[in-house]
């Protein structure tokens, strides 16, 4: 499993922490202005060939050639939905001396995992280097 503690600092800086300042816990911030973004864009890329669709279908019936016209509303509400997950998606990251744990909570999912600290080559880079003075 990947760990970026990039993603996690507010700033945009680098987490940075002692081994003295262990356990410690991140929440990494939800992407609600995304999500918001997403679902507007959506709305408007798959709302407008929706309309059209249906309006031409209540006019002349089916037709085939409406099929390739169906894929925008599909592929708008699959990003309606990745939207709205933006608002319910929930990463707690988690560091103790021996161990990292995640907890992740989606809209269809959750996982949960924990992982030794020496897995990490970032952690043992900056313990190597410390190390040798």
């Amino acid at each position: 499993m990947k760990l970026n503690l990039q993603k996690l600092a507010r700033d945009g800086s680098r987490p940075h922490f002692e081994p003295d300042q262990l356990p410690m816990t991140f929440d990494e911030p939800k992407q609600r202005g995304v999500g918001c973004v997403v679902i507007a864009f959506a709305a408007i890329w798959g709302g407008i060939p929706g309309i059209a669709l249906v309006q031409i279908f209540l006019r002349d019936g089916f037709k085939w050639p409406m099929l390739a016209m169906a894929l925008f509303p599909l592929i708008a509400m699959s990003m309606i939905l990745f939207g709205l997950s933006q608002f319910w998606r929930r990463r707690l990251v988690r560091l103790e001396e021996t161990f990292v744990a995640v907890k992740a909570r989606g809209v269809f999912k959750s996982e949960q995992w924990r992982e030794e600290m020496s897995s990490y080559q970032g952690v043992l880079f900056a313990t190597e280097s410390r190390s040798r003075g």
